[in-house]
């Protein structure tokens, strides 16, 4: 309440002045219930809904995620398999080469 008094008095000492009037004013008035306190505190819980939304969203991108022990894993599970294939192939390859060196002559 000082402080609005304080600011009301300072206004009309400056009342000459429209550029301090026009610029001081509106922090002179009170904020009265359901204007901008009501807005903020609405915009507020709006924020925190949609951040504890982003939270969930986040828990289970999280959760499916390939960590760098997943990828290493699968990298050398994926090793074995290519070396275990090109050996198998090479071995089969030998063998047909075999096989039709010894049918032929």
């Amino acid at each position: 309440m000082a402080i609005t008094a304080l600011v009301n008095g300072c206004i009309n000492l400056c009342q000459k002045c429209r550029h301090f009037e026009a610029y001081y004013r509106p922090m002179a008035t009170q904020i009265t219930p359901g204007s901008a306190t009501d807005q903020i505190l609405a915009q507020l819980a709006d924020t925190n809904q949609r951040l504890a939304v982003v939270e969930m969203d986040m828990a289970v991108i999280k959760s499916n995620h390939a960590r760098r022990e997943d990828i290493a894993k699968l990298q050398n599970t994926l090793l074995k398999w290519f070396v275990t294939t090109a050996i198998t192939l090479a071995g089969l390859s030998g063998s047909q080469a075999f096989l039709a060196a010894r049918f032929i002559h």
